[in-house]
């Protein structure tokens, strides 16, 4: 008695994955429970009548699995072929494997190799020629030649290497290689210890699957040079990258004796040692292809990046990473696969890593000048994941968000920190203009803020760049109910100590009810109204507007001449541009402003490479005030001048507090005396250190 496929794959699962229920074994297969359950008649059949115990299968889906069966799995390579009876599929392989193998084909041959009827083959011949097809192949036949494949002999070469690995998927699938190779023996035993010096040579190790199977790939590949078939031209072989490699001399062990090979077969022997898959290797160093590892660093800041997480031992990483580029380049470079078998398999515990690689991988398609192929995506991915899995990271499932700011570096930093302070639940990529939003992938992204409209289908909050408590209190309350149907409103604080104390003991039940309703309804003001950056070596406010950097005047006719007039200080002193006045100006909305602190002060800047020669701050106070929308009149206009987007921020949130400082404001909006507002801003500046020497444990 023999198992069909589709029984022997549930099989090998089961033994592999004894934990596996029936319901999951229904969606991985895409089978029906009834499909599983006659696969299962059959399987306890055939073990029965192999002598091993049958697997049992509980009501709640799980099975029992004894371990004497793992050695199913140990002796499929080894098991005898001659019960077994391929699928269709499997026949078509079968007998494009024979054609390539062998020559002077007739019906015969292929009815006596693979044991079924001559309708049967002829039927199968259909399915091969539509197969070989996808190859740019074509079966031929006819009396004197019998049945030959006719093409492009590299094209050829690709289906009889994809061909190989997908036997080795087969029940018994080495053994079916051996047995229709027809090569005899001792030539597979001398290509094997061939390949063994070579591993010597190149101190490198190959792939078990790999050492395995070459022997059999090559020996038909010099089958096939000693009947004629060669290479015809070497258009796809660069020769200068692949003759000065190590692996280009190591060829003359496995062709010493030939000394009539064309170096053109040659070359395409070395190509397979170079896509041959390595297992170990004692010196990187020649595994290095110029910049590939450059591009797999890069590779992986964009991982880290999209994926908000800091990959311990990177290097580590790369080099376990270039064990496997290094013959995938060759082999998507070379187009040595047609990529044909379906990818590895990829647990659902993976799929968004595989999401966070397929969208990080720009560098390496740039560096191999190809699109990666999925199959070698999910190798990757699976690299990464164990990666992190070994180093005991986890990858993160917080929601993500993006600030978004029509323009400047200072808004959209000060909004980022805020609300990154604000909502500690989601992750926040960096802040990027209106513009980079439309360009770059932000799919795994799924909220936005923005101080302007932006069509959307994310969850979207307008927010202003300065957020008051009670602003950011609201704010809060939409985004939790929006985001996660989340109402504070509605939480019972009694209902919740019930629950804590079921599970734990309380040591004063009065003080947590408190803390827990502090924390609900934000009441704790300590330290929620200021704004510390961790900038120590960064200049203070009152540093930056120094007497001779601040203007003071009575009115102005319109907000473009209050940015013109605030601007003289910095270009006179030859911090800025009139470039960068004028894209201030243009980067203004008069409808829509965003570059305001409160109710009376505004922020004008631009891009530093706009204009702006070294950092610096000037202020205008114009008392009567000025219209910067229809509902804002400003009374201060700071021109901020960034060189960076870090230099500037201390001063920044020293600004934010004096206009978050009702009293103090006031004072610097109707004095006539420069020196009276620098005091001011020393006082400030000095209050602001006091401050952040007393908050402890702050991370900006």
């Amino acid at each position: 008695m023999y198992l069909d496929k589709r029984s022997f794959e549930l099989l090998e699962e089961l033994i592999v994955n004894p934990k596996i229920t029936s319901k999951e074994m229904e969606i991985r297969k895409q089978l029906s429970r009834r499909q599983i359950k006659y696969s299962f008649e059959k399987i306890n059949n055939w073990l029965q009548g192999n002598n091993y115990p049958k697997i049992k299968r509980l009501n709640n889906g799980n099975f029992i699995v004894d371990a004497t069966l793992n050695e199913i799995i140990t002796q499929k390579n080894e098991l005898d072929t001659s019960s077994y009876i391929p699928s269709e599929n499997e026949r078509v392989l079968l007998l494009l494997f024979i054609m390539m193998s062998q020559k002077n084909l007739s019906l015969f041959h292929f009815t006596h190799a693979l044991k079924v009827s001559n309708v049967t083959v002829l039927n199968d011949m259909k399915e091969a020629q539509r197969k070989v097809k996808q190859y740019q192949l074509k079966i031929h036949y006819s009396r004197s030649g019998g049945y030959v494949l006719k093409g492009n002999e590299w094209h050829i070469r690709n289906l009889l290497h994809d061909s190989v690995q997908e036997m080795t998927l087969m029940y018994s699938g080495l053994s079916l290689v051996q047995d229709f190779t027809l090569i005899p023996i001792n030539e597979i035993n001398n290509i094997s210890m061939q390949l063994e010096k070579i591993e010597e040579v190149l101190k490198i190790k190959f792939t078990d699957e790999k050492f395995q199977l070459l022997p059999y790939y090559l020996g038909i590949i010099f089958k096939r040079i000693e009947q004629g078939f060669l290479i015809e031209v070497d258009y796809q072989i660069k020769f200068k990258e692949l003759s000065g490699t190590k692996e280009f001399e190591a060829t003359e062990l496995l062709v010493e004796n030939d000394t009539g090979l064309p170096e053109v077969e040659r070359l395409y022997i070395t190509l397979q040692l170079l896509s041959a898959n390595i297992f170990s290797s004692e010196t990187l160093a020649q595994l290095e292809i110029p910049q590939l590892k450059n591009a797999l660093f890069e590779t992986l800041n964009n991982v880290e990046r999209l994926a908000f997480i800091k990959l311990k031992n990177k290097e580590m990483l790369v080099k376990r990473l270039m064990l496997h580029l290094k013959p995938a380049y060759y082999r998507m470079k070379y187009n040595l696969t047609s990529y044909a078998s379906p990818a590895p398999y990829i647990d659902d515990s993976y799929l968004e890593l595989d999401s966070i690689v397929e969208r990080s991988l720009k560098p390496l398609e740039e560096f191999i000048k190809s699109k990666i192929p999925q199959r070698e995506r999910h190798y990757i991915t699976i690299f990464i994941g164990g990666h992190l899995l070994e180093a005991k990271q986890i990858l993160t499932t917080r929601k993500k968000a993006i600030v978004l700011c029509q323009n400047g570096v200072t808004v959209s930093k000060l909004l980022r920190n805020t609300l990154t302070k604000l909502f500690p639940e989601f992750d926040f990529f960096p802040t990027m203009s209106l513009r980079q939003f439309n360009e770059i992938d932000h799919s795994s992204a799924e909220i936005i803020f923005s101080p302007i409209p932006v069509t959307t289908n994310k969850y979207f909050f307008i927010v202003n760049p300065l957020l008051q408590e009670r602003a950011m209190w609201n704010l809060r309350q939409r985004v939790m109910k929006k985001v996660f149907g989340y109402d504070h409103d509605l939480i019972n604080v009694d209902k919740l100590i019930d629950v804590i104390q079921s599970s734990t003991d309380i040591l004063d039940k009065k003080r947590l009810k408190q803390d827990l309703q502090s924390y609900f309804q934000q009441t704790d003001h300590n330290n929620r109204n200021i704004i510390h950056p961790h900038t120590e070596s960064h200049p203070n406010l009152n540093e930056l507007l120094t007497p001779e950097m601040i203007a003071i005047t009575n009115e102005v006719e319109s907000w473009k001449d209050a940015i013109q007039l605030a601007s003289i200080p910095l270009l006179k002193n030859n911090m800025i541009t009139e470039n960068y006045v004028n894209k201030m100006i243009e980067a203004h909305n008069y409808h829509h402003p965003y570059m305001v602190l409160g109710e009376h002060m505004a922020i004008p800047h631009a891009e530093p490479e706009e204009g702006v020669n070294r950092l610096g701050m000037s202020l205008l106070v114009i008392k009567k005030g000025v219209q910067f929308s229809e509902r804002l009149k400003i009374h201060l206009v700071v021109v901020i001048a960034p060189t960076d987007t870090e230099e500037h921020v201390k001063a920044i949130y020293q600004l934010t507090n004096l206009s978050m400082n009702q009293e103090l404001l006031k004072e610097v909006m109707y004095t006539s005396d420069k020196k009276t507002i620098t005091q001011l801003l020393e006082e400030l500046s000095q209050t602001h250190r006091l401050e952040v020497k007393e908050v402890s444990g702050y991370e900006n």
